[in-house]
Parts: C-alpha cells; structure tokens; sequence
C-alpha cells in the first residue's frame, strides 16, 4: 500500500482567519498521535488569508480511520461557517518518490 498525501486549503472569510487556525489547531494533537499519521503541518500563506493543511498517512485505510474520528466529525461540522469558499481537497498517491 502506498502512502497517502492530502493537502488541503482554507480561505477563511474576512475576519475569520483565527476561528479557522483555531479549528484546525483543535485537530493537531489527537491527529499527531493517530496510528498511521506521519505528518499533519499547518501552514498560513504570506498574505494571511489562506491556511493550508499538509497530512501524510502510511495507508488509505489509515486515512480512513482519521476521518472517521469524533474530533474529525466535529471540526467538519464546525469548519465551514467560517469559510468564504468550499476546502480545497487534493489526495495523492506517490509515483516517483524518494523515500516514500
């Protein structure tokens, strides 16, 4: 099974950059700690409008695992009031990698 990569972007409406960091935030620690997460990084563009999530899972089924988590649920439930546009979700699966 191949590692699985998700990056995902959030633009926040204005005035809700630090409600959305602060969602994401909630997930970091349980998300660090599931089986199966090698990676879960975030990171804010220069401008301070845009925030993108980088998550790197050993397998698809561990991926599957972390969305179906509580905190998972409870921040998708909670995410989108605060977003001026829907996350921009790309999955991948490596090709030609080193080390991966």
């Amino acid at each position: 099974m191949s590692k699985i990569i998700v990056i995902a972007g959030f633009k926040p409406k204005p005035g809700h950059e630090d409600a959305v960091l602060s969602i994401l935030r909630g997930m970091v620690v349980s998300t660090r700690a599931e089986v199966g997460n090698e990676v879960y990084n975030l990171y804010r563009d220069k401008e301070g409008t845009g925030i993108t999530l980088f998550e790197v899972y050993t397998n698809q089924d561990h991926l599957e695992l972390h969305r179906a988590a509580d905190y998972f649920k409870a921040y998708r439930a909670s995410i989108f009031d605060h977003l001026e546009e829907p996350i921009a979700v790309k999955s991948l699966v490596g090709v030609d990698v080193v080390g991966g």
